[in-house]
């Protein structure tokens, strides 16, 4: 991720300005108060989450002792359904969106530790490559892609 492009490189995300805040050097992470954005339709089947993974202590994008993650679900249309910018994954981080149940992402201790997904009554890892694609930690942090089967 480039530093100050506000980790929105495809895509943007509107919200009211007094919902809004950000985080981390060049205030690159946004975190929105409010609710998970509104598609009149989304589309069921192969539903998208594109998440970063924030390194816990690291002094320019997260100075926490726990990993942080900024994650967007879409819909099987590539249309934004849910978001968490800020996820403190000291506890399991859920994140709402227009799906019936919440996704839930569970951090490791260690970096190389997959996050373990849960949706409903299916749980994965980020390393099983049939559902995610993970990239390697740069600058303190790093990116992946996993998909799941979404039902709205």
């Amino acid at each position: 991720m480039n530093n100050g492009d506000g980790g929105y490189q495809n895509w943007a995300f509107s919200a009211p300005q007094n919902q809004l805040q950000t985080y981390g050097d060049q205030g690159h992470r946004l975190v929105y108060t409010g609710g998970p954005p509104k598609n009149s339709k989304p589309k069921s089947g192969n539903c998208g989450i594109h998440l970063y993974q924030y390194q816990k202590n690291e002094k320019r994008s997260n100075p926490t002792n726990h990993y942080t993650l900024v994650v967007v679900i879409k819909d099987a249309a590539g249309i934004i359904v849910g978001f968490e910018g800020n996820g403190d994954t000291s506890k399991p981080v859920l994140v709402h969106s227009q799906l019936p149940l919440a996704l839930q992402i569970t951090a490791g201790e260690k970096d190389s530790s997959p996050l373990t997904f849960t949706y409903g009554k299916d749980t994965w890892k980020s390393n099983v490559k049939s559902h995610c694609t993970v990239g390697s930690y740069a600058s303190g942090s790093r990116q992946m892609d996993c998909s799941f089967q979404c039902t709205f």
